[in-house]
């Protein structure tokens, strides 16, 4: 029901406040009143015209009221948190807007990054040294100097610096001066890994386009690797060769053509190692270790991230090795950044609102959600608002998420409403506005740092949620800062300790005198029958092992259902999550549209077919969920 103002006639809004006080504001005329909280909108208004005619109604006069209340800062606190920064019109009308309260604004930018030798004087293979001048580089900046000297001289380094500050020139040109030196034909020298394919297939082009001009051969080898492809990979094998953790793990106790050519490998490459946290981190941990006992060569390993807490510990944790940490800055322009708390709306309301302040200004924009199902709805609410926009998430088939990136990329999408699949490097080309939903402020570092990369003013605002945590960190928004997400392995999980076990010995067999440590659950196994003794040594009972390891996962996720509408696959969404959504006659969201599921096939053939509804249909669902816990062992009554 609308509500028109008794003064002018327009449009008048009712909203909840955060501390449940209910807004009546006229925006044309700037009448506005804050009452007790009622479920009833009519009885609101009601109490509203009641106070209107006994005048007790102020005009643009309720400031002070809604500043005592903590629901917008005052003027003066905004013009101090300003300082002498000098934001550009747009945000001092998000500051001065008064419909949310402003937790902190800053400038952020970084200092200029250090500068170090000239690129001959390095003393780098000639080639490379020609085809950096090439590219008119001259001069390298000072971690990446440090970088490729500790690189080629084959020590273990974890680089970090921020995103688009040239880290993967800093692992790459000492690879290539590697290989220029030591390679042998017909081998694998060096593996590149990405945690996703898309990431893996986004750096493809940069990586091959720089090695080939120089004379190595670069390949990718994943999943979406046709076989005409993986055959001649496996017939004339590559310099470099890019992949992910989730291949390596599935060929090599497959034991497969590909698996032995890993062999020859000098030099292990992980971009984006904060990625490897908890139980994926715990089973790479194990690939590695495992790649380890195959390899001829001692391996070499480089690891390099934007936001990694304690990079060094952490990496000597994954790798198993001592390594030696290289810090560098990166060169982009200055971003003002605005942390506010939707205390007079919601969470996605504020998210919507600011989405179309910048894209009305031509400013390209990211907003990034915390689930699938924000991600969507943003996007549905933001096209309401003439914003054109378009939903970037996992779930949706590769083939959209890379046309959704090319359109955004060529300028003919102005925002993308995201999950954290746009989070790592993949290139989207210019940004200039980062939007993001409460993350952790590590998490949120990596975010920013896809905006203003080409030297332009950026912008980056954080929106709380209607939380009691978000409520907190509105008042203590510096505690906000220090809050940051830890990257953790457990090398001892004894869940992926015993399948990783089984795994080794599927790569190669156990010898007596091999892996101490896991003895343990290596006679665990002898016992329950999966590992047998042969001939002196420790190997698979293949027979009984096969089904458990085929439906293990190293990122600790279930099985997916498969989601098709007109007869063709258009997405695919995890279990369990995937119960709560996609039962049948469920309302289902896939890239900005509603669909419902029409039929549902699980735990059989775990597949789900979407039937078309119409555009303007306006519900979802949200179904009714209990969880309870199962006793497993009772150790005390």
């Amino acid at each position: 029901m609308k509500f028109s103002c008794p003064k002018c006639k327009s449009k008048i809004g009712i909203q909840k406040t955060f501390n449940k006080k209910m807004h009546v504001s006229c925006e044309k005329c700037g009448l506005e009143d804050l009452l007790e909280f009622s479920k009833n909108p009519d009885e609101v208004f009601l109490e509203f015209l009641s106070r209107f005619d006994k005048g007790l109604v102020t005009q643009g006069g309720l400031s002070e009221g809604l500043k005592d209340e903590g629901i917008v800062r005052g003027e003066n606190e905004i013009k101090e948190m300003i300082g002498k920064n000098n934001p550009d019109k747009i945000t001092e009308e998000i500051l001065f807007s008064k419909k949310d309260y402003i937790s902190q604004y800053k400038v952020l930018s970084n200092p200029e990054p250090k500068m170090g030798c000239k690129v001959e004087e390095l003393g780098l293979d000639e080639s490379i040294t020609e085809h950096l001048k090439e590219l008119n580089i001259e001069q390298f900046y000072k971690f990446q100097e440090e970088a490729i000297e500790e690189i080629s001289f084959g020590e273990n380094v974890v680089i970090e610096a921020p995103t688009a500050s040239g880290k993967t020139e800093a692992f790459l040109i000492p690879v290539i001066q590697r290989i220029k030196k030591d390679s042998i034909d017909g081998n694998v020298f060096a593996i590149f890994v990405y945690p996703t394919k898309a990431l893996a297939r986004d750096q493809y082009p940069k990586i091959q386009k720089f090695a080939e001009k120089i004379g190595v051969k670069v390949k990718v080898f994943d999943g979406d690797t046709k076989q005409e492809e993986r055959r001649d990979i496996i017939d004339k094998p590559p310099q470099i060769l890019i992949t992910n953790f989730d291949v390596l793990h599935y060929h090599m106790w497959h034991q497969t053509k590909f698996s032995s050519l890993l062999t020859s490998t000098r030099i292990l490459i992980t971009d984006e190692a904060h990625v490897y946290s908890g139980i994926f981190g715990s089973n790479v941990h194990y690939i590695i270790k495992r790649l380890k006992r195959i390899c001829t060569n001692k391996l070499q390993f480089v690891a390099a991230s934007a936001t990694l807490d304690d990079a060094k510990e952490f990496c000597q944790k994954l790798f198993g090795e001592k390594m030696q940490k290289i810090q560098g800055s990166g060169k982009k322009g200055k971003t003002d950044f605005a942390m506010l708390f939707p205390s007079l709306r919601t969470q996605r309301a504020l998210m919507v609102e600011l989405t179309k302040k910048l894209t009305q200004k031509n400013h390209k924009t990211m907003v990034f959600n915390n689930s699938h199902l924000n991600s969507e709805l943003l996007a549905i609410q933001a096209k309401k608002q003439k914003v054109n926009i378009k939903v970037h998430r996992a779930g949706l088939m590769v083939n959209y998420r890379t046309a959704v990136e090319r359109q955004f990329k060529e300028d003919k999408l102005q925002a993308i409403s995201c999950t954290p699949t746009l989070e790592l490097g993949i290139d989207v080309g210019n940004v200039d506005c980062v939007i993001s939903s409460t993350i952790p402020v590590n998490r949120l570092v990596q975010r920013i740092g896809r905006a203003a990369r080409k030297g332009q003013r950026g912008y980056a605002f954080l929106a709380l949620g209607n939380d009691p945590i978000s409520q907190y960190y509105k008042n203590h928004p510096d505690d906000y800062f220090e809050d940051i997400e830890k990257t953790y392995i457990d090398p001892k999980n004894p869940f992926v300790e015993e399948f990783q076990v089984l795994a080794m010995a599927c790569d190669r067999p156990i010898s007596k005198h091999e892996l101490k440590d896991h003895q343990e659950v290596i006679e665990h196994h002898i016992i329950n029958e999966n590992l047998k003794e042969f001939n002196n040594r420790i190997i698979p009972n293949f027979d009984k092992i096969n089904s458990l390891l085929n439906e293990y996962s190293i990122r600790g996720i279930g099985k997916s259902i498969d989601i098709f509408l007109d007869g063709k696959k258009v997405g695919d969404r995890v279990l369990p999550i995937a119960l709560e959504e996609l039962h049948k006659d469920a309302i289902y969201f896939l890239a900005g549209i509603r669909y419902k599921v029409k039929e549902f096939d699980y735990p059989e053939k775990n597949y789900a077919v979407l039937e078309r509804i119409p555009r303007d249909y306006p519900y979802y669902t949200k179904s009714l969920t209990e969880e309870w816990p199962t006793i497993e062992t009772v150790f005390e009554r």
